[in-house]
């Protein structure tokens, strides 16, 4: 690989697998994980040449391995193009290989990453601010339906162009890969649509930049795809599409008629994607490590996190943010059962009423059952819980969060009787 590819190209194909190469567990069996590329990439000068979600993937599987790495401090003043030909173990990393990846405004964030066109006229709203695409496994009469099997093909990292009313109105990334989910609530929308589908969790932002592709299509036409395309010739949408590949030419297209926002809104998703995984791992880890369960917990909880893609995107119909603090940011949100998983059936741990969006301090005192929720939306205190905690993470100790559904209301009144310490 190294001989054909060379250093640079080697070491992002190494590192976009996101399991340990031969060579990595090689090294780390004599003790020298410091001659790795995911040690190198992080702690050297040459993570400056190098996305965030590479330097994410390679800090994972340094941490896995318990490897104390040191973060390299790149001097964002030195700019690349001053930087000559530069040797590296492994190979010879270039300017000529590096510029590519640098100037592009749809430069990848991944070696892996594809593109994908997503017709949301019915869904918008719900999919866009609940973080998820949906769709039906096959059509009604059961019959295959590629557009709908693409949604498997979704890998994380993969950006989605949303087009909306004629308009591409946001840009997506997927932050987790499709699972098994019943049809969302879409109001009137998708009335005759199966109920067993696909549900791929992606983090969009809405452009202010809306362009219209139709006025573009004489610059778009000859990068649309032979088959399967999201588009017709003459730039009209297609009805019967929902989820389509785009080529990499024609996201290079849609990227540059977006224009600089592209490239910012690409930049913030990579960085949102790169939190939620770390803190995915970092959840995970804390689970393995837990003394206070049985192994069989464990792996119950670390099987349920994995599946918080599907839970996390229902709760997101219901709450719009943190009813105690006012966070809105879903970044910065635990969805939390109220009925814990360990208890709920298969229908329950996924029901979206069974949860709260909450900010993760809140989210730990509301799992230890030291605060809950009254009917009429009063917080209630245990009387186990100092209120100098309270106190120290700016709690009120009086605060009326709002009315719930009556779905929300029966699973919070498990939670008062069965895990709240009064």
């Amino acid at each position: 690989m190294l001989n054909v590819d060379g250093g640079y190209v080697t070491a992002r194909k190494l590192l976009s697998k996101k399991v340990p190469s031969d060579g990595f567990a090689d090294l780390w069996k004599h003790g020298r994980l410091d001659l790795t590329v995911e040690a190198i990439v992080v702690e050297t000068r040459w993570r400056s040449y190098f996305d965030e979600i590479l330097i994410s993937q390679a800090e994972t599987l340094l941490r896995k391995a318990n490897y104390a790495f040191k973060r390299f401090q790149v001097n964002v003043n030195d700019p690349p193009a001053a930087r000559r030909e530069l040797d590296v173990p492994g190979g010879i990393m270039t300017d000529k290989e590096i510029a590519p990846m640098r100037s592009r405004v749809t430069a990848r964030a991944s070696a892996n990453r594809r593109y994908w066109w997503v017709n949301q006229n019915q869904t918008y709203k719900t999919e866009v601010s609940g973080g998820f695409l949906w769709s039906p496994k096959t059509r009604a009469d059961g019959v295959r339906n590629q557009f709908y099997a693409n949604m498997t093909e979704v890998d994380i990292g993969d950006v989605i162009f949303s087009f909306c009313n004629k308009r591409i109105k946001a840009i997506g990334m997927a932050v987790g890969r499709a699972e098994t989910a019943t049809k969302p609530d879409f109001g009137d929308a998708g009335a005759s649509w199966a109920t067993d589908g696909w549900l791929v969790p992606v983090e969009f932002k809405e452009l202010s930049s809306q362009i219209l592709p139709k006025d573009h299509i004489a610059t778009i036409r000859p990068h649309l795809p032979g088959k399967y395309s999201p588009l017709q010739v003459s730039g009209d949408g297609l009805q019967s599409v929902y989820l389509a590949a785009v080529p990499e030419s024609m996201a290079d297209v849609l990227a540059s008629l977006i224009g600089q926002e592209f490239g910012l809104t690409l930049r913030a998703l990579e960085g949102e994607l790169g939190d939620v995984e770390d803190a995915a791992d970092q959840h995970e880890e804390a689970l393995r490590g837990r003394t206070d369960v049985g192994a069989t917990v464990k792996v119950q909880l670390v099987n349920a996190r994995r599946g918080q893609g599907v839970f996390r995107a229902n709760v997101r119909l219901n709450e719009k943010g943190c009813r105690v603090t006012g966070v809105t940011d879903p970044l910065h949100l635990r969805a939390s059962h109220i009925k814990p998983w360990k208890d709920s059936n298969d229908e329950e741990k996924l029901n979206g009423c069974n949860g709260l969006l909450l900010a993760p301090h809140v989210d730990h005192l509301f799992d230890r059952g030291l605060i809950s929720f009254s009917e009429d939306g009063t917080l209630l205190i245990s009387t186990k819980l100092s209120h100098a905690i309270l106190s120290e993470w700016g709690i009120p100790a009086v605060k009326n969060v709002g009315a719930f559904n009556p779905h929300q209301i029966e699973f919070l009144k498990y939670h008062g009787q069965s895990i709240f310490k009064r």
